[in-house]
């Protein structure tokens, strides 16, 4: 397996308006660009040639002069695309592929797609994913793609295909381990709290129980007939000085 730091994409095929297949286009372009500078060992870009996300991706990293792999989801992947443009698309593509991994189902599958996704996840550093954020549509969708990622901690980045902005993305684990140590903070503020409120209750209690003494002991060892001191004395008690 190569030393080239390897990118891979998944997105929607149908991205939407124009404006939307622009920006994801400038998105991955810059992306790359930003990773061809940051590790000048060079990089490798994987992507399923699929219509949409996938070909946009392909072209940029050509565009770069990245190197190319493509991942065919199955035998006849061509049929997929319309004759016509979208397939003469392909085509170009896949010939300018420096490799092609073809993987081994003979025909179109959720099954399939899954697989790809799952591929493209295992054999690359980082992610890139052109995903509007929602559960994935089918089996082996973008959203897929990203849970699988970020179960196996690969780094995400999201090109919003909505909100035309990029992000990273946490991995599941990481942030299961953030919501556990918020979780633990609470706990523990929490029992600090209840010893602080055992602290002054048992407080409350015995200096209440010291001036209770102290009244009995007037009323009863002392004859006290000034019962005006009593009723005096009884709000430190309610109050508990």
């Amino acid at each position: 397996m190569s030393t080239h730091y390897r990118i891979a994409v998944t997105g929607h095929r149908n991205l939407g308006d124009q404006a939307t297949v622009q920006f994801v286009t400038e998105a991955f372009h810059t992306l790359l660009a930003k990773e061809q500078q940051e590790h000048p060992g060079g990089i490798i870009a994987l992507s399923g040639l699929a219509e949409g996300s996938d070909m946009l991706f392909a072209e940029a990293a050509l565009e770069l002069g990245i190197p190319l792999e493509g991942v065919i989801a199955y035998e006849g992947f061509e049929n997929d695309f319309e004759p016509g443009p979208a397939r003469e698309r392909y085509y170009r593509l896949l010939k300018r592929c420096q490799v092609i991994h073809q993987l081994p189902f003979d025909t179109q599958s959720d099954d399939a797609y899954t697989a790809v996704g799952q591929w493209l996840v295992d054999y690359s550093d980082l992610l890139v994913a052109a995903w509007n954020g929602e559960p994935a549509a089918g089996k082996g969708g973008t959203g897929d793609v990203v849970s699988y990622a970020q179960r196996e901690g690969r780094p995400v980045i999201q090109v919003h295909t909505t909100k035309h902005l990029v992000k990273t993305l946490e991995p599941e684990q990481k942030m299961a381990e953030v919501q556990f140590e918020e979780y633990s903070l609470f706990v523990e503020d929490t029992a600090r709290f209840s010893e602080r409120r055992q602290t002054v209750t048992n407080t409350y209690i015995t200096v209440n129980g010291v001036i209770a003494g102290f009244i009995t002991f007037l009323v009863k060892d002392s004859g006290l007939t000034n019962w005006w001191l009593v009723v005096a004395i009884w709000p430190l008690i309610l109050f508990g000085i």
